[in-house]
Order: C-alpha cells, then sequence, then structure tokens
C-alpha cells in the first residue's frame, strides 16, 4: 500500500520497458538499475559476469548507491536548498534498499552525520561502528555472504588501499623508465612502448585497480571456500567495466 506499492508499480513500468526477457542488454539494465537479476541468469550472463569477477556490478551495492546518490545530490544542489536539508534528503531518497547496500547506506548516513557535525571522516571508523551496529541488530548477519564479503571489502580497503595505490604507483614509475630506455637496451618497441603507457597510467586508474586488488585479497578466503573459484582477471575486469557502469546506471535510471 501506499508509496511502497507506488515503488513497485514504477520498477515493474521499468522492467516493461527494458524487456529483460528478450535481449542481454535489457536483461543486464533490468538487473542493474532495478535489481532483477533472473533473466540475467536465465541467459547465462550471470556465469559469465561471475568468471570475470564483476558480478557486483550486476547486483544492488554500495557502487549503486553511491551512483543514485550523486544524481540526487546534482538535482538537489540545483534546488537551491540548505546544506544540512540536502543531507537529509539524500539520505531519505537512498534509503528503502535490499539488504546488499543497507551497510552502504549506513555508512553514508555515518559520514553525513560526521560532515554535518564538522569533524573529519574516517572510512575505518564508519565500517566498523555500522557492521558492528548491524551485526548487534540482527546476529544472523554475522553469517550472511553478501554481509561478510561487503564488511571484509570496505575494511581492507581502509587498512589496505593507501599500501596498495603505493606500490602500483612505484610500478608504474618504474615500467615507464623502463619504456624510456628501452630502446638503448635492446628491448622491443612494442614491449618499450607498453612500458610506457604503464607508466603514463592517470591517478584514477591506479586508485581503482589497488581497490581492486585489495577488495580480492580481502575476499579470497571467503570466496574460494564459498564458491570453489576465484577470477584471477577480476582487478583488469573491473577496471574496465566500472567506468562503462558508471554512464549505464544514471542512463538506465532516466531511460526507466
Amino acid at each position: 500500500e501506499g508509496l511502497t506499492l507506488l515503488a513497485r508499480r514504477v520498477r515493474w513500468a521499468a522492467l516493461d520497458v527494458f524487456r529483460p526477457g528478450e535481449s542481454d542488454s535489457g536483461a543486464l539494465l533490468a538487473a542493474c538499475v532495478c535489481g532483477y537479476a533472473p533473466p540475467m541468469r536465465a541467459r547465462g550472463l550471470s556465469e559469465e559476469f561471475s568468471r570475470a569477477g564483476i558480478s557486483h556490478l550486476a547486483a544492488v551495492s554500495g557502487s549503486h548507491l553511491a551512483l543514485v546518490a550523486s544524481c540526487v545530490s546534482a538535482v538537489l544542489e540545483g534546488l537551491c536548498l540548505g546544506v544540512r536539508l540536502r543531507c537529509v534528503a539524500s539520505i531519505l531518497v537512498t534509503g528503502g534498499l535490499p539488504v546488499s547496500a543497507v551497510r552502504a547506506w549506513a555508512m553514508a548516513c555515518v559520514s553525513q552525520a560526521v560532515a554535518l557535525s564538522g569533524r573529519r571522516g574516517h572510512q575505518l571508523s564508519s565500517a566498523s561502528l555500522v557492521g558492528l551496529g548491524m551485526a548487534l541488530l540482527d546476529p544472523s548477519l554475522s553469517g550472511q555472504l553478501g554481509f561478510l564479503l561487503s564488511v571484509s571489502s570496505v575494511v581492507g580497503i581502509g587498512l589496505f588501499c593507501p599500501y596498495a595505490r603505493f606500490a602500483l604507483s612505484e610500478a608504474a614509475l618504474a615500467l615507464g623508465s623502463m619504456g624510456a630506455g628501452a630502446a638503448g637496451r635492446g628491448v622491443p618497441r612494442p614491449l618499450g612502448q607498453a612500458f610506457g603507457w604503464l607508466g603514463r597510467v592517470g591517478r584514477g586508474a591506479l586508485d581503482a585497480l589497488a581497490a581492486c586488488v585489495v577488495c580480492q585479497a580481502s575476499t579470497f578466503a571467503i570466496g574460494a571456500s564459498s564458491f570453489g573459484s576465484v577470477s584471477l582477471v577480476a582487478p583488469l575486469t573491473n577496471l574496465l567495466a566500472a567506468p562503462v557502469l558508471g554512464i549505464l546506471m544514471p542512463l538506465g535510471l532516466a531511460a526507466g
């Protein structure tokens, strides 16, 4: 009844527009925008995404929440509302999420509260506070795979991402210097050009790659024991696919 039924009707209407049973693209849009995954499983896309290590991109998760929150914030900023009112409105609009994204939503609430209080944010503290709070409210979460993967990833990023980013930056610089002097050392020209390109990789790409590597390392034991396999190409496929999702989600929302 009420707003819940209205939201469901909007979702059903969007699914009718996407026609997820007729094409792979429709099935992907239905999963990313509406959180409706059965067509992807029926068409074998879920298995392919899992093998490539990008299943989380097609499931409602923290990355989707961040994209939706960015769209909402852009609209609210255009309305000339106060900072406090914008924060409250953003939290309310992005609420009502499935369990897979509640952790990210709760962390967003904590971050907004910290910002409004004038304090400095700390990702690891926020993740720990939210994880402990959710486990206290519902102890069964501590045994749910999605919760374990989500919290492990965020805590891993908070602990180790700066170190991974530094290591990758140093490696890129070293490869770039190798590429610059490759010709003088008898290294084939294409290989030297590849080294040079790696040395010039943008900071944003290195940050994304570092986050992917840390997430996979943090969830390696859980994933391997639960699924029986681990995708070794996941860091590279995420580096390629994540920016595409950043375009697909807002356009998919608008189309829906």
